[in-house]
């Protein structure tokens, strides 16, 4: 019988000791079964019977075929479904079966012939020396199709050796040539691989397309080469790990002395059972587990998972990694919207090749690198079609959009999202925990407020009102979650109805005849763009110093004679400064793009310097101690009040 160490030593370059030993050490047998998991609960098929079955007890309890049109089996799975692991783990079986005399050599000069001629053209007595000593009926050798140049590998192995080996290919989705034409590859592996005993492939589900993988035949691929010879595959699909096969993997992961470990694992899995189906997934379950901090929502697994990801791709770039991963970031981002907003067009949740390019340059990513990994959460198929590993990670993209952007939720098919609209919820409860708040409910307005840490999920579409001391920038993205908010105090300003909608949603305030004297408060409202402080009795405006995004300001009628903190507020379009006591404005001499500005009723003497501006088409400045000659000296582009 073989030992991992020879088993390692032959599959020695195409699979590292790490792979070998995982799929070995932790396999949980494989089932299979006769269609698609994913169309296995579809309206089209679900009157279909299917049919589950162990899948290695299968190719080792079946005879080898006789008839060479019977030789060819394809296993098809989703990413991450444990497709190289069954093979690995199918080699071994084989290596077993079969014993194998050829075990202890890696791979030794070939001096075989290689075609029948040359058997024909050779002495008798030289064919004997080609031939191994002792003769057995079967071997096994096995191959990823991801590896360079592998078919010169495979021909390396006589012909006379050939007529009684099984050969495994893995991964054909992940071979090059296969991913941009795969009729053509497969046509040029199927005549490199015609003289062996029996073939058995795997491939990505919804590699081929359709009419191939589908060809209305339960248990057949029919695949037709570029130059008209056909070829029937027996055709199983891995089925997802079930609740029984989760909880083996983590008691063989996992064994009674690392009983804390398989604490987190179950309740890891409890987060995303749906997730856990793939071995993939699992693989990254002791990542997960070192985390620091328990998963109290089932999106900060997703988020862990995707940092995984992102981690595991920056090792093949050549500059920054973190500047990579957030690269990666963005750009699954806007490929998960772009996905939604074009699936009716497309007829599902992906993105042609030559559209997703053009994502691609604007964030730097290598297409090539991401493609040929079936360990990626974004794969490509045979169509040229890119789609997530799993819709669930869209939607985790889906919901963080719609965190950040609430324009963007606004139009999305809540119906169709059902994990977006839990994502959101918890991200929503997870933040809303952190705010240094207290809340009141529809269903206890009347009553006092209660501590946020106490808001449940439940609570979220009932809260009506919020107190707090002091609010940040970022508490803005959580406070929009609350939809039927009628009531923000922040310290002894109060905020409701339309001033309260505007702020949230609108990026405007208005505070105008509020009578107040100090706005330290706004320092962290940086995400306004329209601000209202007319009718106030404000003597500073120090505290709006961050406000870089403000385009409209309105602070007359105050107490006002310094403004020199307007010179950080390069963006203003608009501003109203009179009705106070300021002597000079030089502060606006950066302002390019002011628009309109008033300044009637102070002591200003100088405004010469605006005629610099080259946006400025409106001017307002009676009640100064401006001289003529600079109010006239105006463009005919600006209107100068007088």
């Amino acid at each position: 019988m073989a030992s991992k160490r020879q088993i390692k030593r032959r599959l020695f370059p195409f699979f590292t000791e790490s792979e070998v030993n995982s799929a070995l050490t932790n396999y949980i047998p494989t089932q299979c079964q006769n269609i698609p998991p994913l169309l296995e609960y579809e309206d089209t098929h679900n009157q279909a019977f299917v049919t589950k079955q162990a899948l290695l007890p299968f190719f080792m309890n079946k005879p080898l075929v006789e008839d060479e049109k019977d030789k060819y089996y394809i296993i098809l799975a989703d990413a991450g479904m444990g497709k190289t692991t069954f093979m690995l783990n199918l080699y071994n079986e084989y290596l077993k079966k079969y014993q194998d005399p050829d075990i202890e050599v890696d791979f030794k000069p070939l001096t075989y012939p290689n075609t029948v001629s040359d058997v024909e053209n050779m002495p008798e007595e030289e064919v004997e020396k080609t031939k191994p000593k002792t003769y057995y009926s079967t071997t096994v050798r096995m191959f990823p199709l991801g590896y360079p140049n592998v078919l010169d590998e495979v021909l390396k192995i006589p012909l006379v050796d050939r007529m009684s080996t099984i050969l495994l290919l893995d991964a054909l989705d992940e071979d090059p040539q296969a991913i941009y034409n795969h009729h053509q590859r497969l046509e040029n592996i199927l005549e490199a691989v015609k003289d062996f005993r029996e073939v058995i492939i795997t491939c990505r589900t919804q590699f081929f397309p359709d009419y191939e993988e589908n060809p209305g035949e339960t248990g057949i691929l029919r695949f037709m080469t570029p130059s008209g010879k056909e070829y029937n595959f027996h055709k199983f699909y891995i089925s997802p790990f079930d609740e029984q096969d989760i909880k083996k993997y983590i008691r063989k992961n996992y064994p009674f002395y690392n009983y804390f470990k398989r604490k987190k694992a179950e309740k890891i899995v409890q987060k995303v059972p749906n997730l856990m189906m793939r071995p993939m997934i699992l693989s990254y379950m002791e990542d997960l587990i070192k985390e620091n901090y328990r998963y109290e929502y089932t999106f900060q697994v997703y988020e862990d998972l995707i940092e995984k990801w992102a981690d595991r791709e920056s090792r093949k770039v050549h500059y920054d990694k973190a500047e990579f991963e957030e690269s990666l970031y963005h750009f699954s981002s806007e490929v998960a919207v772009n996905m939604y907003d074009n699936r009716h067009e497309r007829k599902g949740w992906f993105i042609p090749e030559d559209e997703l390019v053009p994502f691609a340059k604007k964030h730097n990513i290598q297409l090539v690198e991401l493609e040929l990994k079936s360990r990626a959460l974004l794969n490509l198929n045979a169509q040229g079609h890119y789609k997530f590993a799993h819709k669930s990670i869209l939607e985790y993209f889906l919901a963080r959009e719609t965190f950040y952007n609430a324009e963007f939720g606004e139009k999305l098919a809540w119906k169709e999202l059902e994990l977006t609209s839990k994502f959101l919820q918890e991200m929503y409860i997870r933040y809303a925990r952190g705010l240094r708040a207290e809340f009141q409910t529809s269903e206890n307005y009347s009553f006092e407020f209660q501590d946020i840490a106490k808001l449940s999920v439940e609570d979220i579409p009932n809260v009506v009102a919020l107190k707090m001391n002091r609010i940040h920038q970022h508490d803005f993205l959580t406070i929009r979650g609350f939809e039927k908010l009628q009531k923000l105090v922040i310290g002894e300003l109060t905020l409701s109805g339309e001033t309260l909608d505007e702020l949230l949603n609108q990026k405007k305030l208005n505070l105008s005849n509020r009578q107040l004297s100090n706005i330290d408060f706004l320092e962290n409202f940086i995400h306004l763009e329209h601000l209202d402080l007319q009718g106030n009795n404000l003597d500073s405006v120090y505290h709006l110093r961050q406000l870089i995004g403000l385009r409209y300001l309105d602070l007359s009628y105050n107490n006002l004679e310094d403004v020199s903190i307007l010179q950080s507020l390069h963006n203003l379009e608009s501003l109203n400064l009179s009705n106070n006591q300021i002597r000079n404005i030089y502060s606006l001499k950066e302002s390019e793009d002011l628009e309109k500005l008033i300044i009637t009723h102070n002591q200003i003497h100088d405004i010469e310097f605006l005629h610099t501006l080259p946006k400025l088409r409106f001017l307002e400045a009676s009640h100064n101690k401006v001289p003529d000659e600079q109010l006239a000296d105006f463009s005919e582009n600006t209107v100068v009040v007088i």
